[in-house]
């Protein structure tokens, strides 16, 4: 399995998607996704992951 991209607030305005077994889909920001991660968190049921600082790995959601 290829390693999933990454969300880092370096970055300006980015989507990206890739079509596979899976779908990845990078969104880029410049602060802390507060609401966008609450929503998914409560709505959706997603895990989230904070592996590295400005590094977030949403997994559970399902398009």
């Amino acid at each position: 399995m290829e390693k999933p991209l990454q969300w880092h607030p370096a970055f300006q305005a980015v989507l990206q998607i890739e079509f596979a077994e899976e779908i990845t889909i990078t969104l880029v920001g410049n602060h802390y996704p507060r609401k966008l991660i609450a929503f998914l968190k409560t709505r959706y049921g997603v895990r989230v992951e904070n592996p590295y600082p400005g590094i977030f790995y949403i997994e559970g959601l399902l398009f």
